[in-house]
């Protein structure tokens, strides 16, 4: 069994026994206003940090259960002796899973997989690469309530875009719901 049907079993595994009970309304959407994004790329035998700015919309199509669309948009770039790297953006599609948040200001834990694509842009002395590639994404994370409508979060992502190419992230952010 391929790591991304593993990451989806194991998704669904612990969230499957909470979406009975999930307050979130079916039918409602939901924004991320921002996030706040850092990032080890990992390409071949050579890591490059970087932050990023990310944007999150979805839509709950059952209580628990949303189809959640994803933007990273860099911040910033790094070099790693003589090449320049620029994340310069990472795109993803997919489903999340979410307990239910027991009250105003409780928490809720969430688990999100799907599809990922990323435009990544290497420069050397000697050469230069600007392309996309496409894979994978699995996300866990946490949500803590400030009002009825709006959560902070802090989770953790792994985007595996190519089989050499795999891009880890631990991501602030501030949740709104409609």
């Amino acid at each position: 069994m391929s790591r991304s049907k593993n990451m989806i079993n194991l998704a669904m595994a612990v969230t499957l026994p909470f979406l009975a009970i999930n307050p979130a309304v079916a039918n409602t959407p939901y924004f991320a206003v921002f996030g706040v994004e850092k990032q080890t790329t990992s390409i071949s035998d050579s890591t490059f940090d970087n932050y990023s700015l990310a944007a999150q919309a979805g839509h709950w199509i059952a209580p628990g259960v949303a189809l959640q669309l994803g933007a990273i948009i860099p911040a910033t770039d790094d070099t790693v002796g003589s090449v320049n790297f620029s994340l310069d953006g990472l795109y993803t599609a997919g489903l999340r899973l979410e307990s239910p948040m027991e009250s105003i200001h409780g928490a809720a834990a969430f688990v999100a997989a799907g599809v990922a694509s990323a435009r990544i842009d290497a420069a050397s002395n000697f050469d230069q690469a600007d392309d996309w590639f496409h894979g994978y994404f699995a996300t866990a994370g946490l949500l803590v309530g400030i009002t009825r409508a709006s959560q902070l979060s802090v989770k953790y992502s792994y985007h595996a875009v190519d089989r050499a190419i795999s891009i880890p992230a631990i991501q602030l952010g501030y949740r709104v719901q409609f």
